[in-house]
This record gives C-alpha cells, structure tokens and sequence, in this order.
C-alpha cells in the first residue's frame, strides 16, 4: 500500500522563476486534522552560472494569523542547478485552512553566486538595495481571493511558486571583472495550475521494492540525513533503472531495485500523479549508481576531447560528504574500465554496460563518477579521475535555424549547443577525418524514423538527444525529439525593463490584452534575452505584452518588497491600474514568454511589475 498522503509542494527556480509546487490536505489520525506539504526546487536556463544559497525558512501564514514552518532545517541549493525539473525538498504536516501569505528567508553570507561575463564565471559582489553586502533576504507573497490555498481533507491543492532570477536581480557589470548583483527578491505564485513537470525526489530507500511500487526517505539536494519526509513511487513498463552500474527497462529493474538493502541511495524521476499521490517515475537510478552513494560527482559539458581526456565546462560538483562546489573548467581522465552508461539507454543488461568511453563526444552533457581533486591555484582546472569510475550520458540539446532537410534529419545552424554559443567548444577530432569534425554552421542532425515534413527551412528548432560518438561524425548529433515552438518565427524569451526613476507613465497603453510598452526613461536597462542573447532596445523598438486568450499564467505586483500574486491577467491588470492612480510608478517589469519577431509581441507566461513612487515625465 502506498497510502493516503498529504500536500504536496514542489519547488522550481528560474530566470523565469523558482517553483513551490503540490499540496493536499489529510487528515492526522486524532486531534486537529492535519496536511503534508512536500517543497522542491528547479530552476530554468538564466545568466547565472551557479547561484547557491541557503533557504533558512519557509512558512505559511493561515487567514486566522497561524503560521506554519514547513522547512525543517537551513538547506543549501543552487538555483542555476535545476534548469528542467523540480525537485522534493520536504514533507511537512500543515494544519487544514485557507493559507493567504507565505514567507520566504534567504541567507547569502556564505552564497556562491557568479553570471557568465564574456565567456567566463566570475564571482559577484551580493548587496542589497541599500548597496551595502547582503546578509539575509526575505520576500513575502500575498495569496489572496481565489489565488488563496485552501487545505481541506483528502482534497489536492496545488501551489506553484517561481523565484523569478532576472526580476529578482540587476546585474551591474560597470566594472567587468568585478561584476555586483543587487537582490530584491521577486516570487510568482499560482494555486493549482495545469502543469506536467518533471521531478527529482532523492533519498533512501525505505522498504525494498514491491512489484511496481516504493517509498523512498527525502533527502533533498544534497543532504546525507536528516527527516524530510517519506514519498511513494510506482514504476511502470516504461520505466528505466539502472542499479550498481547496470540499466534494465520495467520489470527487471524492479526486481533489481528490491535486492538492494534499505537505506540504499535512490534517486527518482518522473512526474506526480495528483489523483494516485505518487511519483510515477521514467527514470530510477539506485545503489552505486547515485553520484553520492560512494564517490564524488562532477556535472558538465565536454567543451573538449583528447585522447581519453575531457574538458569539461560549468562542472558541478559534489564530493561524497555531501559538500558541494563549482569549478568553471574542470579536467575528466577516462580510462579502459570507465563504466559508461546512457540516461536512455534501454538495451543494457546484467553484462554490464554496451557502451564505450568513445561514445562520448564534444558538446555532449555528462554526470561522471569518480574522485575529485580540486584546483591546485586559483584560476587552476578541478579534476577528476574516473578511469575506474562511471560516466553517464545526459540528454543534451541544440537550437538554432534550419537549413537544410532531408529524409535521415535536419542540418542546423547551431545558436545553443548544451546551453553554451559554438565558439566554447574544440570540435577537433570529432569526425573521421579534419574535414568530417562537426561544423556548427553546418550541424547534421540525425533523426530517421522520425515524420519531420512540417519543419522547413528557416524556422527555428530545438533538438533533444544525444552527440553521435567520438571520431564518428557526421551526423553530429541523434536526435529524441525535435520542437518547434508555436510562433513562427518565435523563441522562448525574458524581457527586462528598469526605469530610473520610477515612471507614471510606463506603458503607451494598456488594456484586458495586453499592454504596449514606453521605454522612454529607462536608458540603462530594456533588455530581451532571445535563445540566451542578450539584445538591447531602442526607444522606438518598444514591444507589445501580450497575453494568452484565457489570461492565465503567473502575475506578481511588488511593493514595499511584498508580493501579491495573481493567477490570470485580468486582476493583475485592473490591481495595478489602481495602483497607478493612487500614485504609484513602476520601477521595473520582467515579461516571460513567447517571442514573435514579426510583430516586436512577447505573449506573456509571467509577469512581474515592481512599483515605486511615482515620478512625473
């Protein structure tokens, strides 16, 4: 038996935001009736190249004043970590109510945070709005009339709340090779959105495996103990293992999984059931095959291949004890027993791995396995031999227009390749020959088997897969799924404003469909960051907002460093012209959505106005 279980929350970071997601309500056996709150954390692609603080607290505020601490203790995380998924941060009881307010603290006194400056990650100064080095911040997030979380008995709510990076910071890069972030933390809110996002739940196991279903102890992040909850998962014919080193599909791996002893490392993929309240896991990884089971781990993309040596760029890393670090280049040494393993690989069985260590190429992400060394000097490369250590394979993604196709794929003209611009990578050696290494102008994108006649010249595509092996291009590139998104032409973009100072007068106009922008004072920050370019606007070039024609999305105004979030367009509107004629001018707006070239339109997903006094123009 699973069980009945209680609210869920997941939380997710982002350029576009940070997320606190799931909660139901049940009932605790005697007394007050009780509810499970379980937190995660993600974060979406964003100029910062590691963002590790610690979150001190978390509580919810009922509309009767009770408040609710729903994090069990201070926890390390890095916002730049999670770019597609959410992770489980804890399983808190929460009386049932209606919750109006929620409270976020952070502490920055031992943050790592660096941004992307010309290539490179370099360290920031953290201060506050006061410019004076940041401590401590919190924010606070109104949930009020029908953006409310009610918990009552056995009935699912669903909070999603995005810690949005590119409202909640101004880069000042004046002095380049001492760049400052001011922090003004900006958090989006929505109750029970419709959403299918894919989540990580780490920690042990707690019962050996049953048919298709288990539990597993939460440890988030990188925690090695402590009590954060218990979480079901049921697995499927579909699902993927790989157990000590070795990957099975469906019921094979579940029989795997259950010769393991409890407590063993797990970790879990997949998607939440709401109505079953479950993970329903696609990918299960347990035993020595969790990067914190036994040895260090280190998450990058090979920029450069020799030999059996990698170069690895933007590598994540965390040692065994728990600890974790970052290294901006870091040097990987293979060796004839490396074990190398596929996220997707579904034909491997009890012999082990089917895969070489040439299988792994330029441009390819990669988590591997080993024992860390760290840099000898500052500026020095982290190491990290894994010649009898564990490489796995992550799914990777390129971006960029097409031009050319034809009946095996796609041939692009790579914009993105892992998230990083061509000019990062050494393609040498990649092809049989000089003349066959992989070219980003001219990227082959194997992707038979797959009907592709509704993607032409010119538009714009994301490929998800893997780089084809070492020394074996072309093509350069397998694909799993190819996207287009559905503005023609259109990418997914962030716009950034910032007025100095505070304007009356921010838009040119403004209606239940939108509102058109006026960039007239804001001379130093009108932003848009299109496929992770970051263009500046003219004054003439100022674009029109947008919104779905339902107007649902993640609205937030800010004031006085208070949040009140709104789920659909049409009160965020109409509560900020109120605003307006009380006095108030906007000091920023930070606009997440789809960006149409054609028609200077960004339709809008999120949106986050921080007002201020107002200024006469």
């Amino acid at each position: 038996m699973l069980g009945k279980r209680g609210p869920w929350v997941w939380w997710r970071a982002a350029a576009a935001g940070a997320v606190l997601g799931l909660l139901t309500a049940c009932g605790s056996g005697g007394g007050a009736d009780m509810g499970e709150v379980v937190i995660g954390l993600t974060d979406a692609d964003g100029d910062f190249a590691t963002y590790q603080v610690d979150v001190t607290s978390l509580t919810l505020t009922r509309d009767d004043g009770a408040v609710v601490e729903v994090v069990p203790r201070s926890t390390r995380l890095d916002f730049a970590r999670y770019t597609e998924l959410s992770e489980f941060f804890t399983v808190a009881s929460v009386p049932q109510g209606v919750y109006t307010a929620l409270q976020l603290r952070l502490d920055y006194r031992t943050a790592d945070v660096r941004v992307e400056v010309n290539g490179a990650a370099l360290p920031v100064a953290v201060r506050g709005t006061d410019g004076l080095a940041l401590e401590t911040a919190s924010v606070t997030v109104e949930l009020k009339n029908r953006n409310a979380l009610h918990l009552t008995r056995d009935v699912p709510s669903h909070l999603l709340l995005d810690f949005d990076l590119a409202a909640s910071h101004q880069v000042d890069l004046t002095d380049p090779a001492a760049p400052v972030v001011v922090v003004r933390p900006v958090l989006l809110a929505r109750v029970n959105p419709e959403i299918a996002h894919r989540h990580r739940l780490r920690g042990q196991l707690k019962d050996a495996a049953s048919g298709h279903q288990f539990q597993v102890r939460v440890l988030p992040f990188l925690r090695q103990k402590g009590e954060f909850g218990v979480f079901p998962v049921q697995t499927g014919a579909d699902t993927r293992f790989e157990v000590d080193g070795v990957t099975y599909l469906g019921a094979p791996g579940s029989k795997a999984l259950a010769t393991l002893a409890p407590g063993a490392p797990v970790e879990v993929y997949g998607l939440v059931n709401r109505a079953g309240r479950h993970l329903r896991a696609d990918l299960v990884l347990a035993g020595s095959s969790v990067p914190w089971a036994d040895r260090d781990a280190l998450g990058g993309t090979v920029v450069a291949r020799s030999g059996d040596t990698l170069t690895l760029r933007g590598a994540a890393i965390t040692l065994r004890d728990g600890t974790a670090t970052y290294a901006e280049t870091a040097v990987v040494t293979l060796g004839p027993d490396t074990r190398v393993t596929r996220e997707d690989a579904l034909t491997i069985g009890p012999s082990g791995s089917a895969l070489g260590r040439g299988a792994i190429s330029v441009g390819q992400r990669l988590a591997v396995l080993g024992n860390f060394t760290p840099p000898p000097a500052p500026g020095a490369a982290a190491t990290l031999d894994a010649t009898a250590g564990h490489a796995r394979l992550l799914v990777t993604t390129v971006s960029g227009p097409v031009t050319a196709v034809d009946g095996r794929g796609l041939v692009l003209g790579v914009r993105s390749l892992a998230g990083y611009r061509p000019a990062a990578f050494d393609f040498a050696g990649t092809g049989g020959s000089a003349t066959q290494n992989a070219d980003p102008g001219a990227y082959e994108v194997d992707a038979s088997g797959m009907v592709l006649n509704w993607v032409n010249a010119g538009d714009a595509v994301q490929v998800r897969g893997f780089v084809a092996p070492f020394g074996a291009a072309a093509p350069d590139f397998v694909a799993r799924s190819v996207f287009r998104p559905a503005l023609a032409p259109a990418t997914t973009a962030t716009l950034r404003v910032l007025w100095q100072p505070a304007t009356s007068q921010p838009f040119l106009a403004m209606d239940a469909a939108g509102m058109a922008l006026n960039l007239n004072g804001a001379p130093n920050v009108r932003t848009i960051y299109l496929n992770g370019q970051a263009l500046q606007l003219g004054v003439a070039e100022a674009p029109r907002l947008d919104v779905a024609l339902n107007g649902d999305g993640a609205f937030a105004l800010v004031k006085n460093g208070v949040v009140t979030s709104f789920d659909n367009y049409e009160p965020f509107v109409l509560a900020l012209a109120q605003q307006m004629v009380a006095g108030a001018g906007v000091d920023s707006l930070t606009a997440h959505g789809e960006w149409d070239a054609t028609t200077a339109t960004l339709v809008v997903t999120g949106l986050s106005v921080v007002l201020g006094g107002a200024q006469a123009q």
